[in-house]
């Protein structure tokens, strides 16, 4: 589709614009020549004629730049919305919240695609999540696994050209399938295939199931190819069952089904300094963006900074009901490492779960525990996951 406009409009812009040369040949050569021969009294007639040629010479000007104008618009629009109309697209369409290992074996399946028709990658994502607005009775909104930034950030990092974010409400799943794909795929894209899992549906009471996407891609020229679900551990990988793991804390578990560590992003923001009064310092982490946080708990960790190595650590996140606490922290002791952190910006890994969060009678038995922690990390993890610094 890419190929055959760029022929239409080169074609256009090639016709007007010898048109326009043609008529200003005759217009200001031809026309000046044969005044001069047939004399004076002709003038009348070959004025007329010249007027008519410099009009048509300047419609055609209007006209090729018009097709050039319009040509330039559409490129610096597609440019700055990241999408060129004039190059050939694999779409892969889905909510993708945690970019677990199934998301990852589909857009493999969409990367491969473009490859192969020397096209561009694109994803296709919707904010909020279908289900919160789709919900008929009380819906309890969660956090997503992966904040739109991160999410952006990984994809790219895959070779996904563009993450385009639609915002999903009850209009838009009201429309039938092919408006959908008309107005949101056809239309911006003319995409060479549509990659999609094989449960996939969209549109009014989600009747655009694969088959029929396959059907409508079949008259828009574009294929649709549907991804199985990628079994792990005894079942098939979903954000939900990721979901659920976290709820219990087990985050080695939630790592598998991801491919990677849970991760959490913040800044650090100076705290009430209890835990350097205890001998175990912690850096006061505030996220980014709403994250999904697991069970309240410690946890053996990984944590990194700019200009620093990935560096063993103990992580707490709760309430702190030793000090009867009332508000949520994620609190982060770096081992054998000390400096200070307020204001830079910290990754943590979460690499298993250690112990509930739980009321010590005495900060000395809460000491104790502390020094228990890290020995477990030591233990879990060592120097050598990850090339870890210790």
């Amino acid at each position: 589709v890419g190929n055959v406009m760029q022929r239409l409009v080169a074609r256009n812009v090639l016709w007007n614009w010898g048109g326009t040369l043609t008529h200003l040949l005759v217009g200001f050569l031809v026309m000046p020549y044969l005044v001069f021969q047939l004399g004076p009294t002709r003038y009348g007639l070959w004025i007329l004629i010249a007027a008519l040629t410099g009009y048509f010479s300047v419609l055609d000007l209007g006209v090729g730049g018009a097709v050039l104008r319009n040509l330039a618009f559409h490129r610096s629009k597609n440019d700055a919305d990241g999408v060129n109309r004039l190059v050939s697209t694999a779409l892969a369409i889905g909510v993708f919240d945690g970019l677990h290992l199934g998301h990852r074996a589909l857009l493999e399946r969409a990367l491969a695609r473009a490859r192969e028709a020397s096209g561009r990658p694109i994803v296709l994502s919707f904010d909020p999540h279908p289900d919160v607005v789709l919900s008929r009775g009380a819906f309890r909104i969660r956090a997503p696994l992966t904040p739109l930034p991160e999410k952006r950030r990984r994809l790219l990092a895959m070779g996904v050209d563009d993450l385009v974010v639609l915002p999903f409400t009850r209009e838009l799943a009201s429309l039938e399938p092919e408006e959908f794909v008309d107005r949101y795929l056809v239309t911006p894209y003319a995409p060479s295939a549509l990659v999609v899992g094989e449960g996939f549906a969209l549109g009014r009471n989600r009747t655009g199931t694969v088959e029929r996407l396959r059907a409508i891609g079949r008259a828009r020229g574009f294929e649709v190819e549907a991804v199985p679900l990628v079994q792990r551990d005894g079942g098939p990988i979903s954000s939900t069952r990721i979901r659920d793991l976290l709820v219990q804390g087990r985050v080695a578990e939630a790592g598998r089904l991801l491919g990677r560590s849970y991760e959490l992003e913040g800044r650090v923001v100076r705290g009430e300094g209890i835990g350097r009064s205890l001998g175990y310092p912690t850096a006061n982490l505030r996220l980014h963006h709403e994250k999904f946080l697991p069970a309240d708990g410690i946890y053996a960790a990984r944590a990194q900074w700019e200009g620093s190595p990935w560096r063993l650590a103990a992580m707490s996140i709760g309430v702190r009901p030793t000090f009867d606490g009332r508000v949520r922290t994620v609190e982060v002791h770096v081992l054998d490492w000390s400096g200070e952190l307020v204001g830079r910006a910290l990754e943590v890994e979460l690499v298993d779960w250690l112990r509930p969060e739980i009321r010590f009678e005495s900060s000395d038995a809460l000491v104790q525990a502390m020094g228990q922690d890290v020995a477990e990390t030591r233990r879990r993890l060592g120097p050598e996951a990850r090339g870890v610094t210790t």
